[in-house]
């Protein structure tokens, strides 16, 4: 018999054990008879590389689905990789950068090919990352959020939630990146504390005097439709009804009265321009009043509303330029410096702007309509248990989802165009193929739309589509609903909320009989790992020094109530002698 090391040497241990899980996978029998036990794991982005989130969630899966396989049951971890629309496609288009190309160059179909191929080349990193890390999933059953399996059970929720009455196209103000050209929900918007500018600016009276507004956004008063005051504010209530000279222009503008303006803020004046502003964009529904724009998606002032002199210039450099000509001309009172949350996109960290065109939309009140009577009557169990309250909380104030992404890399939205403007959706009956002429004038001219479905809308059908559906397959019917979902509190709503309505709403049953929701690992500080910060721990390294047993044990161990983890070195150090 060989004789046992004194001291654990994970090197020799851990490959000997990986391969033999190789010979022998952990593959699942539909028909062994013994309960299932099914976890679907949160589908990491192609682009990805193992980080600790990662390995926090897949250490507690992977303990979950190894106690439940030694207990008897028939334990199903399903693995699988999402296509990560404005991700992938950034990262796609950085290496085109460096060869002095962009998309438009090589064309949508070409562009297409170039990311598939990167997929296939570098898109499984991670996943092999995640074996590394001792992942005991069914590899046979892996799945890829655009494979032909996923792409059809999307095409067919697209093509039902449309014939239901629930998807519709609608024009509203949207989060828009001008470097991803695309547009942005309000969760994949970040609000970073920053040093801006607030500007006094006085606008003439008809007949004499000025009011003051004060703005940070000094380039967007050609855009301005009105000044709001509020109805009470006794400085201005003789002014509501008159009119106000838009400074460096000639138009005319009234002053009206409403609520929403906070009398504390600035000078209690409001400029209302409802194309670039989501308050102001408000009041003007309210109030009727036009929503001209003057900032294109390329970042620029343009339109006859804006002086030819800054038409042309990017929003920054129109903001100086429009500031120094409000000085020159006597139209600014102060310019003090100001704290401001500037919106980001959380992909590229471009400025966020507003933008007015159509899109497309999911109906979610009737939906969420059918998700919040079994929430809480506690059909979905929630570890822990306070994520219940704020899950029936977001339902219970649920707003329409804005499912239109303008992006090449993703889910083509399933709708047709023909010369007249007509829209044309499959038939449910045929979702699957596409229309040859339009449903409402018989036109055989369509055209696509260009569009790409939102990453979460995929992401929404997961504990469906891993197994199967719309299709009857036998995992289907064997392993769904799946058992617990184990992932981080920061996509309860992004993730779980959605795969919530998509349980319910096409199966009639939960997606899931519990969720786990834990915390995010940061520095030893408390602070968020990032690159820029030079705080991040790499997994692997830690694996490599101390083996994967060590760091899933410190992370486990870690992870308690769902509070986020301060992580230290020296839990993985325990980790290891305890192993």
């Amino acid at each position: 018999m060989k004789e046992l090391s004194k001291a654990y040497d994970p090197h020799q241990v851990e490959p000997r054990w990986a391969e033999r899980w190789a010979e022998r996978p952990f593959v699942a029998d539909p028909h062994s008879g013994k309960p299932p036990f099914v976890i679907v794991m949160p589908p990491p982005n192609v682009t990805g590389v193992l980080h600790m989130g990662h390995a926090l969630d897949n250490a507690l899966q992977d303990a979950l689905i190894r106690y439940k396989r030694l207990r008897g049951h028939e334990a199903v971890w399903l693995p699988g990789t999402d296509h990560a629309g404005i991700a992938t496609q950034v990262v796609v288009e950085r290496l085109l950068a460096k060869e002095g190309k962009t998309r438009h160059d090589l064309g949508r179909e070409k562009f297409l090919e170039r990311v598939w191929r990167w997929r296939e080349e570098s898109g499984g990193q991670i996943l092999e990352q995640l074996k590394r890390l001792g992942a005991s999933a069914d590899w046979s059953r892996l799945a890829f959020t655009m494979d032909e399996v996923r792409s059809r059970a999307v095409r067919y929720a697209f093509v039902r939630y449309h014939h239901e009455g629930l998807i519709y196209r609608g024009e509203r103000l949207l989060n828009w990146c001008p470097r991803c050209e695309t547009t942005l929900s309000d969760l994949e918007v970040d609000n970073t504390p920053t040093q801006g500018t607030l500007y006094t600016i006085a606008y003439p009276l008809e007949g004499g005097g000025e009011i003051r507004i004060a703005t940070v956004r000094p380039e967007t008063i050609f855009a301005d439709v009105a000044i709001a005051v509020h109805p009470e504010d006794e400085r201005y209530k003789d002014l509501i009804g008159k009119k106000a000279r838009i400074p460096l222009t000639e138009i005319w503008i009234p002053i009206i009265a409403d609520e929403a303006v906070v009398r504390e803020f600035g000078t209690g004046a409001l400029k209302i321009t409802p194309a670039h502003d989501p308050t102001d964009y408000e009041v003007g529904r309210r109030h009727g009043l036009p929503e001209p724009s003057v900032i294109d998606l390329e970042g620029r002032l343009v339109g006859e509303r804006v002086p030819e002199r800054f038409r042309g210039l990017d929003r920054f450099e129109a903001r100086k330029a429009v500031a120094k000509a409000l000085e020159d001309e006597g139209h600014l009172r102060a310019a003090e410096p100001y704290q401001i949350a500037l919106a980001t996109c959380d992909r590229c960290g471009t400025a966020v702007e507003y933008a007015l065109f159509p899109q497309w939309w999911l109906k979610m009140k009737p939906l969420a309509d059918e998700v919040l009577p079994k929430l809480k009557e506690g059909d979905i169990r929630f570890y822990p248990e306070r994520w219940r309250k704020v899950n029936i909380d977001w339902f219970e104030n649920i707003r329409d989802w804005n499912i239109s992404r303008q992006l090449w890399w993703g889910h083509q939205i399933p709708a047709w165009y023909c010369p007249e403007g007509h829209v044309t959706v499959p038939e449910l009956e045929t979702f699957d193929e596409d229309p040859k002429v339009c449903a409402t004038c018989g036109s055989p001219e369509l055209e696509r739309d260009p569009d790409v479905l939102d990453t979460w809308f995929s992401s929404a059908l997961w504990p469906l589509s891993t197994l199967g559906w719309p299709e009857e397959t036998e995992d289907y019917r064997a392993f769904y609903p799946t058992s617990v979902l184990v992932t981080g509190y920061d996509i309860l709503f992004l993730w779980v909320s959605r795969m919530e309505v998509s349980g319910y709403h096409f199966d009639g049953r939960r997606p899931f009989e519990a969720v786990m929701l834990h915390g995010l690992v940061l520095d030893e500080k408390g602070k968020k790992m990032s690159k820029s910060k030079g705080n991040v721990v790499d997994p692997l390294e830690l694996v490599e020094a101390y083996g994967a047993d060590a760091l899933r044990f410190a992370l486990i161990h870690l992870a308690t109530g769902g509070q986020d983890i301060r992580f230290d070195r020296r839990w993985v150090e325990m980790g290891r002698n305890f192993a």
